[in-house]
C-alpha cells in the first residue's frame, strides 16, 4: 500500500491535506502562498485611496477642529464685548454720581475710573489680539486647505496610476484563473480515469470474490469426502480385523471340527473362507479405490490451497489498489473542490475589487467636489469673517474713540465738580461761620431788646437824624451804666454795652459779607428757619440712605471688577 503523505507545496498550489473553514480562509490561504501576490482586495485597500480616505478625514477632523476654536473665539469676543459694556455701564454710573460726595468716596471714584480706564484698554488689546489671532489662523486655515487639495489631487493621480497597476494585476490574475480551471479540467479528467479504474478494479475483486467462494466451498467438498474417506477406512479396517479375527477363529473351529467331523467342518470352512475372501476382496477394492479417492481429493485440496492463497494475495493487492485509488480520488476530489473554491473566491475577490475601486473613485471624485465646494464656502467665511472682523474692529476702535473723548470729558467733568466741592467746601464753612453770626447778632439783638425795655422811660437826645441804632444803643447804655468808659469818640460804654454793640456792627457785616459771598459764589443760603423746622430724624434717614447706596454702587463696582480681573 503506497504512503498518501501529501508533496510539498509548490508555487501557486494549495496544501489540500488542511481543512477549509469558508471561502474567506481560503481566499487568505490563497493570499499568503508563496510567490503569490496580495489579493486584488487587499491590494486596493491598501492602496493610496484608502491613504487618501485617512487624509480626507483628517482634514474634516482639522475642519471641526477650527470650527470648534472659531466658537471659543467668537465666546471670547462675545464675553470681551459683554464685559467691555459692563464697563461702559460703570463709567456711566460713575459719571452719573452726584457731586456733593465726600472727599474719600471722591477718590474711590477716581481710583475706580482709573481702573475701569485700565481695563477698557486691556479689553480693547485681547479683542484686537483676538480679531488677529483669527484672521491669522483663518489665513492659515485656507493656505493649509488649499495645500490640502492639491495634496488630494495628486494622490488622486497617483491612485489612478495604481489604479491602472490594479487592473493589470487583475488580468495577471484572471489568467491565473484560466490557469486554474485548465488544471481543474484535467484533474477532472484524471478524475474520471480514476473512478473507471476503480470500477474495473471493483469487478475484477467481485469475480476474485466470487472465484474464493467457489474455491472455498470445493476445499469444503473435498474436506467433507476426506472425512467420509477417513471414516470409511475407519470402518474397513475394523471389519478387515474383525474379518481377521473371525478367520482365526474359524481356522481354530476348523482345526476343532476335523477332529469332531472333518468333512463338515471343511465345507463349513471353506464357505466361511470364501465368504471372508469375497469380504476382503470387496474390502481390499474398496479400500483401493477410497485410497485413489483421497489421493485425488487431497491433490485437489492442495491446489485449491494454492490457489486459495493466490487468490488472497492477489484479493489483498487489489483491496490495497482500491484502498490507495480511492485515497487518490479523496485527494483529486479535494483538489477539485479546492480549485473550484479559488477560482469562486478569486472571481469574488476580483469583483469586490473592481467594485470597490469604482466605490473608492465615485467617493473620491465626490470628496474632492465636496471638498472644493467647502474650501470654496470656507474661503468666502473667512472673507465674510475677515470683513466683520474688520467692521468690528473699526466700531470698537470708534467706541474706544467715543469711550476715550467720555473719558476727557469726565476728567474735566471731575475737575470741575472738585473745583467746585472746593468752593463748596469754602462756601459750607462761609455759611457755617455765618449762622454762628447770625445766632450770636439774634443774642444781642435780644440783649438789646432787653436793655432798650429798661431805658424806654429815658429819652435819649438825637444830634443826628441819621443816627444808627448801634449809637442809641450805646447812649441808652451810657445812661443806665454811668461806670461806662469812654471810647475815644465821646461814647461811653460798659462791658455788657460794649459787647452789645460790636455784636451790632459785626452782626451787620458779616450779613453784608455773607450776601456778597453768596452772590459772587452763586449758591442759594439756606433759610435758617426752614433748616431749623426740618425734621432732624428725617435728615439723619435720608443721609443714612444715601451713603448706603453709595456704599452698595462701590460694593457692585468692586465685585464687577474683582469677576473681571479673574476672568482675564
Amino acid at each position: 500500500m503506497a504512503e498518501s503523505t501529501p508533496s510539498p507545496q509548490k508555487r501557486g498550489e494549495v496544501d489540500t491535506s488542511k481543512p477549509y473553514t469558508d471561502v474567506k480562509e481560503a481566499i487568505h490561504r490563497f493570499d499568503h502562498l508563496p510567490g503569490v501576490k496580495n489579493s486584488a482586495e487587499k491590494r486596493a485597500y491598501e492602496s493610496p485611496i484608502g491613504a487618501l480616505k485617512e487624509q480626507l478625514v483628517e482634514a474634516m477632523a482639522a475642519k471641526d477642529k477650527m470650527e470648534l476654536d472659531k466658537r471659543e473665539v467668537e465666546q471670547e469676543l462675545a464675553k470681551l464685548k459683554e464685559s467691555y459694556e459692563q464697563l461702559s455701564k460703570k463709567l456711566e454710573m460713575a459719571l452719573s454720581i452726584p457731586e456733593s460726595m465726600g472727599s474719600e468716596e471722591r477718590e474711590d471714584l477716581q481710583k475706580l475710573y482709573e481702573r475701569t480706564t485700565q481695563d477698557l484698554e486691556a479689553s480693547r488689546e485681547r479683542i484686537q489680539d483676538l480679531e488677529d489671532h483669527k484672521v491669522g489662523e483663518s489665513s492659515k486655515t485656507i493656505e493649509s486647505l488649499s495645500m490640502e487639495l492639491e495634496a488630494a489631487r495628486d494622490r488622486e493621480k497617483s491612485s489612478m496610476a495604481k489604479a491602472g497597476d490594479l487592473s493589470t494585476e487583475v488580468e495577471r490574475l484572471t489568467s491565473q484563473v484560466g490557469e486554474l480551471a485548465e488544471e481543474l479540467r484535467i484533474a477532472k479528467e484524471e478524475l474520471d480515469r480514476l473512478r473507471s479504474s476503480e470500477s474495473r478494479a471493483m469487478a475484477e475483486v467481485g469475480d476474485a470474490a466470487a472465484e474464493i467462494s467457489r474455491v472455498e466451498a470445493a476445499i469444503k467438498a473435498v474436506e467433507d469426502e476426506k472425512i467420509t474417506l477417513q471414516a470409511t477406512t475407519r470402518y474397513l479396517e475394523t471389519e478387515l480385523e474383525s474379518t481377521k479375527l473371525e478367520h482365526e477363529s474359524l481356522q481354530r473351529d476348523r482345526g476343532e471340527g476335523e477332529e469332531e467331523n472333518p468333512a463338515v467342518a471343511i465345507e463349513k470352512i471353506k464357505a466361511k473362507i470364501e465368504a471372508v475372501s469375497s469380504l476382503e476382496s470387496k474390502a481390499m477394492a474398496s479400500a483401493a479405490g477410497m485410497l485413489e479417492g483421497y489421493e485425488l481429493v487431497s491433490a485437489e485440496a492442495i491446489e485449491a490451497e494454492v490457489v486459495r492463497a493466490g487468490v488472497s494475495e492477489e484479493v489483498a493487492r487489489m483491496r490495497n489498489e482500491a484502498w490507495e485509488l480511492k485515497l487518490a480520488t479523496m485527494a483529486s476530489e479535494k483538489r477539485v473542490e479546492d480549485l473550484t473554491q479559488e477560482a469562486l473566491a478569486a472571481k469574488e475577490s476580483e469583483a469586490r475589487a473592481m467594485k470597490s475601486i469604482r466605490q473608492d473613485d465615485d467617493r473620491a471624485e465626490s470628496k474632492e467636489s465636496m471638498l472644493e465646494e467647502e474650501t470654496a464656502g470656507r474661503l468666502r467665511e473667512a472673507s465674510a469673517e475677515e470683513a466683520s472682523a474688520r467692521a468690528r474692529e473699526e466700531e470698537l476702535k470708534r467706541s474706544l474713540e467715543t469711550a476715550r473723548a467720555e473719558i476727557e470729558e469726565t476728567r474735566v467733568d471731575l475737575k470741575q465738580a472738585n473745583e467746585k466741592a472746593a468752593i463748596a467746601e469754602a462756601a459750607k464753612s462761609a455759611v457755617e461761620g455765618e449762622l454762628r453770626r447770625w445766632r450770636s447778632e439774634n443774642e444781642q439783638r435780644r440783649r438789646m431788646a432787653m436793655v432798650a425795655n429798661l431805658t424806654a422811660a429815658t429819652p435819649v437826645p438825637q444830634r443826628n437824624g441819621d443816627a444808627s441804632p448801634a449809637t442809641i444803643l450805646a447812649s441808652s447804655v451810657s445812661i443806665a451804666h454811668p461806670e461806662a468808659k469812654n471810647d475815644g469818640n465821646g461814647r461811653r460804654f460798659s462791658s455788657s454795652s460794649r459787647e452789645i454793640a460790636r455784636s451790632a456792627t459785626i452782626e451787620e457785616g458779616r450779613r453784608s459779607s455773607g450776601e456778597s459771598l453768596a452772590q459772587v459764589l452763586q449758591i442759594k443760603l439756606p433759610d435758617a428757619s426752614g433748616v431749623r423746622s426740618k425734621n432732624l430724624e428725617q435728615i439723619v434717614v435720608e443721609s443714612a440712605e444715601i451713603k448706603k447706596k453709595k456704599l452698595r454702587l462701590l460694593a457692585r463696582l468692586g465685585a464687577i471688577f474683582t469677576a473681571r480681573k479673574k476672568h482675564t
